[in-house]
């Protein structure tokens, strides 16, 4: 998924809007005990740096139960 946005990314500035800028990225969905949430957080660092808003929004299994009810 990160691979496809920044390809989007990079299309669209350069055919449609070459002043577009990320201001930001919000991580979400994001599971504080995984390996894979932990591998996906780090390589957004790499990439992103310090546009990576401080607020994380996590899953929430509870959420999840009640719409299966």
């Amino acid at each position: 998924g990160i691979n496809q946005l920044i390809s989007n990314i990079t299309r669209i500035k350069r055919k449609l809007n070459p002043a577009l800028e990320i201001k930001g990225v919000l991580i979400t969905n994001f599971k504080q005990n995984t390996k894979i949430s932990k591998e996906k957080y780090n390589e957004l660092i790499e990439i992103f740096g310090d546009k990576i808003f401080d607020t994380i929004i996590h899953q929430n299994t509870k959420i999840e139960e009640s719409q299966n009810n």
